[in-house]
């Protein structure tokens, strides 16, 4: 283990990462660095997104201004902080642990990160699967069937004043064409992103998912919140 000072303070346009004393935990391989000793504060929260298609709410009730103690990563060539608190998403047989709130910062990014809040889906009309839905100036796609009334556990990205809604859970089996690369079972991006953008809210949805379920393993490392 060793201790480090950051010299800096991070900011993006929702959350805001304060520089403290870390330990520095190297993971399998020292491809990921935790860091403990981290607060986030909410500059912004999102509202609820709300259309004749679907309903997203973040799990987190709003708290702006409160510092959230949080877990600082280093790897994959991104920094990541994630709230040490894990929510737990009941759905049908299966249960899916994530955390509540994080923010996410690499390269291709530039100066505008992503902010990342655990939230649920709700789904108002029934889609087929590989069907498109456009409503209220989003644009949901399914790789699954839907039925009205389902509740997905989902990540809400928050960047500018943009949203971008994936399931946590990735298609299985069901990639692109030529694009080897997981991919969420389903997206719900504003229809005023351009490709570009919703291809770095892809990279973002990758890059958590590449790290917050190897932390939710360490002892010790996040708590359940009921």
């Amino acid at each position: 283990m060793v201790n480090i000072m950051l010299p800096w303070n991070y900011e993006a346009p929702c959350l805001f990462l304060k520089r403290a004393s870390m330990v520095l935990l190297i993971g399998a391989g020292g491809a990921l660095t935790y860091g403990q000793d981290r607060t986030i504060t909410l500059s912004a929260f999102p509202a609820t997104v709300s259309t004749a298609a679907f309903t997203t709410t973040e799990v987190l009730p709003p708290e702006e201004g409160h510092a959230l103690p949080a877990q600082f990563v280093i790897g994959h060539g991104c920094t990541q902080s994630w709230d040490v608190r894990v929510h737990a998403f009941v759905n049908a047989d299966r249960t899916v642990k994530y955390s509540f709130v994080g923010l996410v910062n690499c390269p291709e990014f530039g100066s505008r990160s992503f902010g990342v809040f655990a939230s649920t889906t709700l789904i108002k009309m029934d889609l087929k699967s590989e069907e498109a839905s456009h409503s209220g100036g989003y644009l949901m796609e399914s790789k699954r069937a839907l039925k009205a009334g389902e509740t997905v556990p989902s990540l809400l990205f928050m960047r500018g004043d943009y949203y971008s809604i994936m399931s946590i859970e990735p298609a299985l089996g069901k990639q692109d064409k030529g694009d080897a690369a997981a991919q969420p079972w389903l997206t719900i991006f504003d229809e005023r992103l351009k490709q570009s953008d919703r291809t770095l809210a892809l990279q973002a949805w990758r890059t958590a998912n590449d790290t917050v379920p190897g932390m939710l393993n360490i002892p010790g490392m996040f708590k359940l919140v009921p």
